[in-house]
């Protein structure tokens, strides 16, 4: 027969085991994904007719594909986010944007002759290593001829 004292000292063990738990799920941050399906207040355009430097967004813009060389401005944008990319056997590139205040991490696939832009309409809460918000942050696909292929804004869940 397991006494009393047994029986409490392992309940507190599970409890304390739990909470530990709770705690680790709420204070450390998901990786999430997505790939431009858009979510509640997320404005996602694709195949669009509009030529991105005739959007809304084309101002707050920076080209972030190939070998492109961001402005002092770009990199205060970009600040909060890892850019990183990944060669496809198809020729397209895809790009990974992973925030690194949530570590939510956005997925943009750039075709050959494509360009990805990120889009900062408010640079005014970057700061040289951190973005105080990237709500303002999204980011646009935009084909050869000059049109949005996907354009997601804001960033759902940053």
């Amino acid at each position: 027969m397991v006494s009393k004292t047994v029986m409490a000292g392992a309940a507190v063990i599970v409890i304390a085991i739990i909470a530990a738990g709770i705690l680790a799920f709420y204070k450390a941050p998901a990786l999430q994904v997505s790939n431009a399906t858009g979510t509640a207040g997320t404005q996602t355009k694709t195949n669009s007719s509009l030529l991105f430097n005739d959007s809304q967004y084309a101002p707050y813009a920076y080209l972030i594909s190939g070998n492109a060389t961001l402005s002092a401005a770009g990199r205060a944008a970009t600040a909060d986010f890892n850019i990183t990319h990944s060669q496809l056997q198809d020729g397209a590139v895809e790009y990974f944007l992973k925030a690194r205040a949530t570590g939510i991490v956005y997925n943009a696939t750039v075709g050959p002759g494509s360009r990805l832009y990120f889009i900062d309409t408010n640079t005014a809460d970057d700061y040289p290593t951190s973005d105080a918000s990237t709500v303002d942050d999204g980011y646009a696909v935009v084909n050869a001829s000059g049109h949005i292929v996907t354009e997601v804004y804001p960033l759902s869940g940053a």
